[in-house]
């Protein structure tokens, strides 16, 4: 039994990589490919803030 489970593991673990691999390898594919970058939806509505050094050093002082 103990010799099984470095092996279950193995597997477990192999499967796990394979997954994250391919979902990591098709957006590389439309990425370089297909030329999609559009890859996080959630944030589309979400407003852009610009800061410059001048607003860092009046937040300081």
């Amino acid at each position: 039994m103990g010799k099984l489970v470095p092996g279950v593991g193995a597997v477990i673990n192999g499967g796990l990589d394979y997954a994250e691999t391919k979902v990591i390898g098709n957006r590389a594919y439309k990425a370089f490919f297909e030329g999609d970058f559009d890859f996080d939806d959630k944030n589309k509505d979400k407003e852009i803030i610009e800061i410059d050094e001048d607003d860092i050093k009046e937040a300081e002082s």
